[in-house]
């Protein structure tokens, strides 16, 4: 695994602007970074793929025993929420897709710092923006990354009728960016589509004929929904008590909840401590050896996450509390050119499908990491 560098391409703000990506820039900063990439041997490539698969499996071992088992206690869920996650893995929910986050070298085994398994983003970057990168430059044998093909073939294998709805905050260029990438492999699946804002989604209340329906900014009842809608925020919400009632098919499901807890890394130890790729958590600092990572079991984009040491008072944001955090032994991050990059496992319809790398000169990956592409050698 290499840091090398390279010339950006002529006008690339243009070129990747072309494919729909308007947010390569943050305040003259550039968040897609062509001066450099890394690249990756075949072995390693495979050490990364043989990863997630064996993570993506933990994952849903951990899943099954956590809700057989009713062992909430810990995740700080809603009764609310708890009912959504049995209900959704009752009817065997599939998921479409997740991002793990890992530490990776190139030499020591990978470990997963987190799962990004609800809403995750990077996608557009990671499976169209880095791929027009490689054709364009033709370096290296070749780039992992089948993310654009396994999202088309995943919506082929979900049971969907009808219109297909996509939801989220279209305010936020990201996020806009993500819904309509989504929306776009799912027309090219053969599904008719609908991409609104979440505000636009109102609710028909049918209490004594019928059941309650979501609808959409035409009035026209919502199944099934893609929503780039936090569960945690979303389960707080005025029509959160809707949702099971109205029968609508959610993506990603309800139970995905329990992963994109970071309490599940304390599950996951705990079951499967003999995992190369996991790294030693627990509720309490106590049970951990040296320094380590205290993380919001909620928190995205590296927010609130800082380095404690065993002797230090944890020193938490106002209206917080030990118990809304999870730590983690502290896995000091590979340093490339004085950069630590994250490697973004993609996992599409249950199996790996590439990835993507995001770099960050601070301990912790930030939502202002830069994005680089790779190759394989």
């Amino acid at each position: 695994m290499e840091r090398l560098l390279a010339t950006p391409r002529p006008h690339w703000q243009e070129r990747v602007a072309s494919l729909g990506f308007h947010f390569h820039t943050d305040g003259g900063i550039p968040y897609w970074d062509e001066s450099a990439y890394y690249q990756f041997t075949p072995t390693q490539i495979d050490v990364l793929h043989k990863a997630t698969l064996t993570l993506e499996a933990l994952c849903q071992e951990a899943v099954a025993s956590i809700i057989a088992q009713k062992r909430y206690d810990g995740f700080g869920l809603s009764a609310l929420a708890i009912d959504l996650i049995e209900e959704s893995f009752a009817k065997k929910s599939l998921s479409l897709y997740g991002r793990f986050d890992l530490a990776y070298d190139g030499v020591r085994p990978p470990k997963l710092l987190e799962y990004n398994a609800d809403t995750p983003t990077a996608l557009f970057e990671a499976g169209v923006v880095q791929w027009d990168w490689h054709a364009s430059m033709g370096i290296g044998s070749g780039q992992y990354n089948r993310i654009h093909d396994a999202l088309i073939e995943t919506w082929k294998r979900l049971n969907i009728k009808g219109r297909l709805h996509f939801a989220g905050f279209l305010d936020y260029p990201e996020d806009l960016c993500t819904l309509g990438y989504l929306a776009d492999t799912a027309f090219q699946a053969g599904h008719e589509i609908c991409v609104l804002h979440v505000r636009d989604i109102a609710l028909r209340k049918r209490f004594f004929f019928g059941k309650p329906t979501f609808l959409d900014h035409e009035a026209k009842p919502i199944a099934h929904l893609y929503k780039l809608y936090p569960w945690e925020e979303m389960c707080t919400d005025a029509f959160a008590p809707y949702i099971h009632a109205s029968g609508v098919t959610l993506y990603e499901p309800a139970w995905r909840m329990l992963l994109q807890n970071k309490y599940i890394l304390k599950v996951l130890w705990e079951m499967f401590p003999h995992c190369p790729y996991l790294v030693p958590a627990s509720s309490s600092p106590q049970d951990l050896e040296g320094a380590f990572a205290c993380k919001p079991k909620w928190g995205r984009e590296g927010l609130n996450v800082q380095k404690c040491e065993r002797s230090q008072a944890l020193q938490l944001p106002p209206g917080q509390n030990p118990d809304d955090y999870v730590c983690q032994a502290w896995y000091d991050m590979p340093l490339f050119d004085g950069n630590r990059p994250t490697i973004g496992s993609w996992v599409i319809g249950g199996q790996p499908a590439g990835i993507g790398v995001r770099e960050d000169t601070s301990l912790v990956l930030g939502n202002t990491g830069r994005f680089l592409p790779h190759c394989v050698a």
